[in-house]
């Protein structure tokens, strides 16, 4: 009998002893839980201050939500400031397009008033004409490549403005020193609106280093889409 007895007091024990580890163990994993309900509503509470304020939370993780949200922001930004430009463009050449009168000018002079009243269509169809007129006067064949140049620009002749813009820089910078910044500038302008940024951070960057008291130089660095193209290279 008192054998059985210290059986049963060992055993009843034993079960004390189980029962404690199980409330401990209850205990732990109860505080564990606490603690990711306490994680939990402070992440709904940084999404929910998110949310509010437009800007998911994880932005320093490089694979965020927010980072590729912000940067797909800054893109349709960017690409709505160039169709802008486009536009703007292309209603400038459909004016020029819209007029009847296939008028021809004859010399320099005519051609610097088409400019001025910004008849640009009429110096692209005259401009060989013009030009072989002046064959053996290469400053005045530097102004008419210029005026040719911005002329096809304007009109949103994007990459034959590119080219006339080169060969100005390449070959007319002796007679036309006072043209060669602005040059420079359109030919990033040219290059930017036909999507080679990086082309045309080249020619910025040249206008800076080249020209950087100019006002084209301030024009490149303070206007937010060339400023893009700058700091993006």
């Amino acid at each position: 009998l008192e054998q059985r007895l210290q059986k049963e007091e060992k055993l009843h024990q034993d079960q004390g002893s189980f029962a404690h580890k199980k409330i401990a163990s209850a205990g732990i994993k109860m505080e564990e839980l606490q603690n990711q309900l306490r994680l939990i509503r402070g992440d709904m509470n940084t999404l929910k201050r998110g949310i509010m304020m437009g800007e998911l939370p994880g932005e320093d993780n490089p694979d965020s939500v927010a980072k590729n949200l912000r940067s797909l922001r800054n893109r349709l930004d960017s690409l709505e400031e160039t169709q802008l430009e486009i536009l703007s463009l292309m209603k400038s050449y459909k004016m020029n397009q819209n007029s009847k009168k296939k008028k021809e000018l004859k010399d320099k002079n005519q051609v610097s008033q088409a400019f001025e009243k910004k008849q640009y269509i009429y110096i692209i169809r005259s401009h060989e004409t013009v030009l072989k007129k002046y064959a053996k006067d290469k400053k005045t064949q530097a102004q008419l490549k210029f005026f040719y140049a911005e002329s096809l620009f304007k009109v949103g002749r994007l990459r034959d403005a590119a080219i006339a813009y080169d060969e100005l820089i390449s070959h007319s910078t002796e007679n036309l020193k006072e043209k060669v910044p602005f040059a420079y500038l359109r030919m990033g302008d040219s290059l930017r609106l036909l999507g080679d940024k990086k082309s045309a951070s080249i020619y910025y960057h040249d206008l800076l280093e080249n020209f950087p008291n100019s006002v084209e130089a301030s024009l490149a660095k303070d206007d937010s889409a060339r400023a893009k193209v700058l700091k993006s290279s």
